[in-house]
C-alpha cells in the first residue's frame, strides 16, 4: 500500500490502532514502512481475514493495496505481538524491494518475522502492500 507524508507521521497511531483494534478481530501481524510503503503481515485462525481487508478496501485513505499471498495456516507465526511495528530501516534497500515484490509471500513473511524477533516490538495469513 502505498502512502504519503502524512501517511509517515501517522505511522504511530496506524500502529496503536492496530494494537488495540486486532485482537478483538483475532488477527496478529507486523507492520513497517519505507520511504512511501506500507507493508503488513497478518494472520488470523479465524478467517478473518476476509472480513479485514473488506473493511480496509472500504477505508478512502487506503489505496493501492496488493495481497503479495495468501494461504491457509495451522499456527500462528506473529501470536506474541498483536501487532509487531519493524523497522525496514535494517534492511539493505535490495531487500527492501524484495520484501514488497510479487511471490510466494513466504519470503517476504520471514523476512517481516526476523525483523520482529530482532527489532524492537510491542505486543489464513495475509501478506500486503
Amino acid at each position: 500500500m502505498t502512502a504519503g507524508l502524512d501517511d509517515q507521521v501517522q505511522m504511530p497511531r496506524i500502529f496503536e490502532t492496530s494494537m488495540r483494534r486486532n485482537p478483538a478481530n483475532d488477527i496478529v501481524g507486523a507492520l513497517s514502512f519505507s520511504g512511501n510503503t506500507f507493508v503488513r503481515v497478518l494472520e488470523s485462525l479465524q478467517d478473518r481475514l476476509g472480513e479485514f481487508m473488506v473493511r480496509m478496501s472500504a477505508d478512502p485513505r487506503h489505496h493501492d493495496i496488493r495481497i503479495l499471498a495468501r494461504w491457509p495456516i495451522v499456527a500462528l507465526l506473529f501470536d506474541e505481538w498483536s501487532m509487531a511495528k519493524t523497522d525496514l530501516g535494517q534492511l539493505a534497500a535490495g531487500a527492501v524491494n524484495k520484501l514488497v515484490s510479487d511471490g510466494s509471500g513466504a519470503e517476504p513473511t520471514a523476512m517481516m518475522f526476523d525483523l520482529a524477533v530482532k527489532g524492537p516490538t510491542s505486543r489464513a495469513r495475509l501478506v500486503w502492500i
